[in-house]
């Protein structure tokens, strides 16, 4: 039997997913598929929602994001070199996941392959976007003495989770994290690029395309990730009605709202009882709950 194109599905198509990981469209036949195998729908990935929604409203009430808006190029430089280790050590993140895959589990080895960037092509291109907003080569390099607390913090959670956890751990953080880059690059790419039409002149000509190609690129919006990623969390029994994230997200998510620098407000209601970040002790600090 031919395999289905997942280009062509949409957010409806019913999916048979089988014990081995592998999903295929459902027949027109009534009759029960054989053997264990559980029916899904794409998007049942409950918790995938709840951070979505979570990203969201964190990058609303962001001082990051604010600052950003008032001063985008002084602004820019900072967020820039706070990323930068997180996105230098997100390819050896990756890997260290792929090499814990189940076998039978394709739609997770095509989802990680995708964001794997062997070639470091997609660090090439933020590199430029660095080089754009005015940073040289050797203010990276140099990144590891001047990082942040809260950028530190978030390349040890994911190194945890990604490392040192089990596959599902690591998915889940690889997965909180590209959301949250996706979020970050669609909010962002509005005010860059209008601040780049107003100043064109200054700049070569497709210098501003080509340091502006990295916020371009992951603000779009990817089908064929987002039905790959979703069949994945499924192979690893992460299908299920419940919107409560899963204790390895929150602590990706709590390092993302302290890099983001969210208010408190915010903090409390996606991640209520958590203590705020300026309260504890450097990248090895633990997400803290409090005992109900």
């Amino acid at each position: 039997m031919a395999k289905s194109n997942p280009m062509k599905m949409n957010e409806d198509t019913p999916l048979t997913e089988s014990v081995s990981g592998q999903s295929t469209r459902q027949s027109a036949d009534p009759k029960p598929t054989p053997g264990p195998a559980k029916v899904s729908t794409i998007g049942r990935v409950r918790w995938v929602n709840e951070l979505n929604q979570a990203l969201g409203e964190g990058l609303a009430n962001s001082q990051w994001m604010a600052a950003l808006e008032d001063d985008l190029m002084g602004s820019g430089k900072h967020i820039c070199l706070d990323i930068w280790p997180f996105i230098r050590e997100l390819p050896d993140n990756i890997r260290s996941v792929q090499v814990k895959l189940p076998p039978s589990l394709e739609p997770a080895r095509l989802f990680l392959s995708n964001l794997a960037d062997e070639e470091r092509h997609y660090q090439g291109l933020y590199l430029k976007q660095c080089e754009l907003a005015g940073l040289s080569s050797g203010a990276l390099l140099t990144i590891d003495q001047v990082a942040s607390e809260a950028t530190l913090a978030l390349v040890e959670a994911m190194s945890l989770s990604c490392v040192e956890g089990d596959v599902v751990e690591g998915v889940q953080a690889i997965v909180a994290a590209q959301l949250a880059a996706a979020h970050y690059t669609r909010a962002a790419k509005g005010p860059f690029e209008r601040y780049f039409v107003q100043n064109a002149d200054q700049y070569a000509p497709g210098r501003i395309d080509e340091g502006l190609a990295w916020l371009r690129l992951h603000a779009k919006t990817n089908t064929r990730h987002a039905l790959w990623m979703n069949r994945m969390l499924v192979g690893l029994d992460q299908e299920g009605e419940s919107p409560e994230l899963p204790p390895t997200v929150k602590q990706i998510l709590y390092r993302i709202f302290a890099l983001w620098q969210v208010d408190a407000a915010t903090l409390e209601l996606w991640l209520p009882g958590t203590k705020p970040p300026e309260h504890q002790s450097g990248c090895q600090a633990k997400l803290e709950l409090k005992r109900t």
